[in-house]
């Protein structure tokens, strides 16, 4: 069977009027963000934006309009640091920006034990291409995505070819350990369809997750394995996204994060979500819990 490579980042958007920050409301907790499209755009879908719709809807639209907005965390410095060091720099990438921005903010002993992370990860992928980028144009939108890795690597000590996506994070148990359901791995069935649609060929989708804690890092891989009639969920969520016009707040637990961590990052042009959380309180202490 022939290797595939798919490129999932090319879908044209059905073009949708985007509100601008100073039109957002910021006393309705009901608002509704105007999505009138235009017949001759298609919606451009990337599944790091859409897989916001799943946890709230109104998080993947603001996610669109403020994604350029967005704080660089240190977290995403160390990632990218990381995965420079596994597969070299994009192509395009600004290299002096680069060493600036990115290893002008971390410090030497920080960026010697990433390098040494990323060589035990290195020796992972042994024969593939970095960095592809794969497209779907289909009749209502244009789905697209960049594979980090598409070849062959190591999967329980045996070399198969697979889509590959590299992770570094701080904590396996809690950020992969506790995942069950389709949408939280959303990138493997998003990127094999991209691969199967464009190639032919039907891939397995491997995360390789490396911890950032120790020198000698944990390292935990996850396989999904795909049949072709997969892809028919990917499509019916595809449809939903494209089909929404009114992105309504999920609010909730989905604005707190984990124990008040980790707090949705678009609680600042939010609404719903800051109302949410600012509500007025009151109780007579005789009713309060002991």
């Amino acid at each position: 069977m022939e290797k595939i490579s798919f490129d999932l980042d090319k879908m044209e958007e059905a073009q949708v009027i985007e509100i601008t920050p100073k039109e957002l409301p910021t006393e309705q907790p009901k608002e509704v963000i105007s999505t009138a499209k235009v017949e001759d755009e298609k919606p451009k879908l990337r599944q790091s934006s859409v897989q916001h719709y799943f946890t709230c809807a109104k998080k993947y639209k603001l996610n669109l309009i403020y994604h350029d907005m967005m704080e660089d965390k240190m977290a995403m410095r160390k990632g990218r640091i990381f995965e420079t060091n596994v597969f070299g720099h994009k192509p395009g990438a600004d290299e002096d920006d680069y060493k600036k921005n990115t290893i002008g903010k971390i410090t030497a002993p920080t960026i010697n034990q990433i390098a040494h992370q990323a060589e035990r990860a290195k020796q992972i992928f042994t024969a593939g291409e970095p960095f592809v980028k794969l497209t779907v144009d289909n009749e209502k939108y244009i789905a697209t995505g960049e594979l980090d890795w598409l070849g062959f690597g190591f999967y329980e000590g045996e070399e198969i070819e697979a889509i590959w996506d590299l992770k570094y994070t701080a904590n396996i148990d809690e950020f992969w350990n506790k995942k069950s359901r389709k949408e939280e791995f959303l990138q493997g069935i998003w990127y094999p369809y991209l691969v199967f649609v464009n190639t032919g060929k039907l891939l397995p989708f491997v995360y390789t997750i490396v911890e950032s804690t120790y020198d000698e890092p944990l390292i935990k891989q996850i396989k999904i394995d795909v049949k072709e009639n997969d892809f028919d969920w990917l499509l019916k969520q595809l449809n939903r996204v494209v089909d929404d016009y009114f992105f309504e707040a999920n609010v909730g637990d989905a604005c707190m994060g984990y124990h008040g961590f980790g707090k949705c990052q678009m609680l600042e042009w939010c609404a719903e979500g800051r109302t949410y959380i600012e509500s007025s309180v009151e109780f007579k202490f005789e009713e309060l819990q002991f």
